[in-house]
């Protein structure tokens, strides 16, 4: 009988808290053949449409059915904004391709990051912020001050874009596992959608304004 995968550690945390180290991989992964010099798969004509070789060493990997099952359960809302939703899905796709190429799933939770920023920019666009709230983090603390997120909510929020901040700004390739990527992929889908199921905080009944929140997406 196929097993489905061991559940991901970090799917009720909001975010995982550690940094990433520069490469994971287990032990055993290095005697693995048609590795680079990097400590990835080194891709090549044959092997691009083959499970990466390191998947067979991951408990819970093998059984790809069950894995794809995991993957796509995270949904996002209705309510959540449609740019918000497409960005999300490219992420959910990284994450599945992942069983081919390792490193999709740092890739993946990049892609996560710019999502939750998309999901904050999108929520201060419908509730009309000042034009001045353009950074991540003041549009957080922002919401928190409309009561649109409690102090908790915003400390998950915060280490989102901490996340995000490293990733963007990184000098070296990160490699994260699977279990870490998912984690990320369940708590930006639980807060964004809890974000747009909320009113409009101090400010209840300002009307829904459309739009993108195209480069304002800043820091």
């Amino acid at each position: 009988m196929k097993q489905a995968p061991k559940k991901a550690k970090h799917m009720n945390s909001p975010m995982p808290k550690s940094k990433r180290t520069r490469v994971h991989r287990p032990r055993r992964a290095l005697g693995v053949r048609g590795i680079n010099e990097f400590g990835f798969k080194k891709i090549n004509a044959e092997n691009w449409l083959k499970p990466d070789g390191v998947i067979q060493y991951l408990r819970g990997m093998r059984c790809m059915e069950g894995y794809v099952k995991v993957v796509l359960a995270p949904r996002l809302l209705k309510k959540v904004p449609q740019d918000v939703r497409a960005l999300f899905d490219v992420a959910r796709g990284a994450l599945l391709y992942g069983y081919l190429f390792y490193p999709l799933y740092t890739l993946a939770a990049g892609q996560l990051f710019r999502v939750g920023e998309a999901a904050i920019a999108h929520k201060c666009l419908q509730l009309r912020a000042p034009k001045g709230k353009k950074r991540f983090e003041d549009r957080i603390d922002w919401l928190k001050q409309r009561g649109v997120l409690s102090q908790e909510e915003g400390d998950h929020w915060h280490t989102l874009r901490r996340l995000r901040n490293s990733d963007s700004h990184a000098t070296r390739q990160s490699i994260l596992p699977p279990d870490t990527a998912l984690g990320i992929l369940a708590g930006v889908a639980r807060d964004s959608n809890a974000l747009f199921r909320k009113g409009a905080g101090k400010t209840e009944g300002v009307r829904h304004q459309e739009g993108p929140p195209g480069s304002a997406l800043k820091r």
